[in-house]
């Protein structure tokens, strides 16, 4: 089993990922996979960052 990615290293490799696919030179089954791959990381980062929201303290305003 691969080792989690830190957020930041999910960014890093979209950042990388959306430069390749704009350079508009790629194949389109390449296309399609780097597209695939960008779908996974950010699954990955938005499950991160739920995570990391439920360990937020809860505020209420109680004025």
């Amino acid at each position: 089993m691969a080792a989690a990615m830190s957020y930041e290293a999910i960014m890093a490799e979209l950042t990388a990922l959306t430069a390749r696919m704009e350079r508009g030179d790629l194949p389109l089954a390449q296309l399609l996979d780097e597209y695939n791959r960008g779908v996974e990381l950010i699954k990955k980062a938005e499950k991160l960052l739920d995570k990391a929201e439920k360990k937020l303290p809860q505020t209420e305003d109680k004025a």
